[in-house]
């Protein structure tokens, strides 16, 4: 009986929104090919992200050999796209360095029953 070889599509999907899917996740092909620049193997990627499987990762990979400059290019786009939101949002909303401390405060303030504020050093009560 002869061996036949059959063609595959990529475990790639393109969304209306431009960015490019790895099977039937939502996991970004940029977040693979950094993890596979950085020397991620398909089998750690596929632990990493459960919904993504070895051989969508694997095909993921083998894409981005075979096509390599022109995902290079789409993800410099997507990260340039990504410089622009964030400026754009600190352009509106300022500096979101230290939102985590705050939100850390403002959590034990709530926990500890001061109503979401917090202070350095309690406050005095005002007198009317």
């Amino acid at each position: 009986m002869p061996f036949s070889i059959e063609a595959e599509t990529p475990p790639l999907k393109v969304w209306s929104d431009g960015t490019i899917r790895i099977g039937q996740s939502r996991i970004k092909v940029e977040r693979i090919i950094k993890a596979f620049v950085n020397g991620s193997s398909a089998e750690q990627f596929a632990h990493d992200y459960p919904t993504v499987t070895v051989e969508d990762a694997y095909g993921a990979i083998f894409y981005y050999l075979r096509h390599k400059a022109t995902l290079d290019e789409h993800v410099a786009e997507m990260d340039r796209q990504g410089d622009e939101a964030e400026r754009l949002i600190e352009e509106k909303f300022g500096s979101q360095q230290g939102m985590r401390e705050r939100i850390i405060a403002r959590r034990e303030a709530l926990a500890d029953g001061r109503n979401g504020t917090y202070y350095a050093e309690p406050q005095p009560n005002e007198v009317a």
